[in-house]
């Protein structure tokens, strides 16, 4: 239950996430609450139990997480403001289990190798599981579930691998969920998919959504449309099932935004 942010620059030259780094602090306080939560203790973020990005530098990944504890570290937030790059994902988080709001509970998931990070994913939604181990969230465990725990880099390079990966867990699973709603970055592709169960509630479609908008200098990807007025005509919400996908060949080149729709 979060709040997630992508961004895939169309420039040349890398350049700073100051716009999306700062719609993700304002969901992190004015964004939606999940269905029949409770707006928090006064001083506390809606969604602050934790704040995390990854983000594509053109060579190499930056990835940073911070626990609830942590949100306003100035440390974390100066760094972020200072990177370049090409392409990035943000996350607020609203944690499922109140206990596990740690820096180890935070987004970003990664996975990397001997060469580095390969993917990272961010998640909004629940994954109903009835025995996690002590340390682990819902979202860990599924990733680690539909990409399997020796998963390497080249079976990730492919985003439509990620889709039917995710497409074969929800038909053999059995495991209910309120939404897999998420966004995967690889150093070539950012992948958004809005996916909630075909009998979820109205008030679950209100809050697990997903837009995407295409500019000129940008293609962005938010839970929730910014606030500022000159930009809400151009987000698009995505449907249930339906994946947006940002392709690119070099970093800042030839961006390609498509949309697809999965059965």
């Amino acid at each position: 239950m979060c709040r997630i942010v992508g961004w895939v620059h169309k420039e040349k030259e890398p350049l700073f996430f100051v716009e999306a780094l700062c719609l993700t602090r304002y969901l992190a306080r004015e964004g939606k609450l999940p269905p029949k939560a409770q707006e928090p203790p006064e001083g506390e973020l809606r969604h602050g139990d934790g704040i995390g990005y990854a983000i594509y530098t053109g060579k190499d990944f930056r990835i940073d997480r911070r626990g609830k504890d942590e949100w306003y570290d100035p440390q974390f937030w100066m760094q972020a403001m200072d990177l370049r790059g090409y392409a990035g994902i943000f996350h607020t988080r609203r944690a499922t289990d109140k206990s596990k709001v740690g820096r180890d509970h935070a987004h970003p998931i990664v996975l990397k190798d001997d060469q580095g990070v390969f993917l990272a994913v961010v998640h909004n939604g629940s994954v109903r599981y009835g025995d996690l181990h002590d340390n682990q969230t819902d979202t860990q465990r599924w990733i680690e579930e539909v990409l399997g725990n020796s998963v390497q880099r080249e079976q990730v390079a492919d985003p439509n691998a990620i889709l039917r990966r995710i497409t074969q867990w929800v038909q053999g699973s059995g495991i209910s969920f309120t939404s897999l709603t998420s966004l995967w970055l690889t150093e070539h592709w950012l992948l958004a998919l809005r996916y909630l169960p075909n009998d979820a509630p109205e008030d679950y479609s209100n809050y697990y959504t997903l837009y995407y908008a295409e500019e000129k200098h940008a293609c962005k990807i938010a839970s929730e449309v910014p606030p500022w007025e000159e930009e809400r005509k151009i987000w698009k919400p995505l449907s249930n099932r339906e994946y947006c996908l940002i392709q690119w060949t070099e970093p800042g080149k030839d961006i390609q935004c498509q949309t697809g729709q999965l059965p």
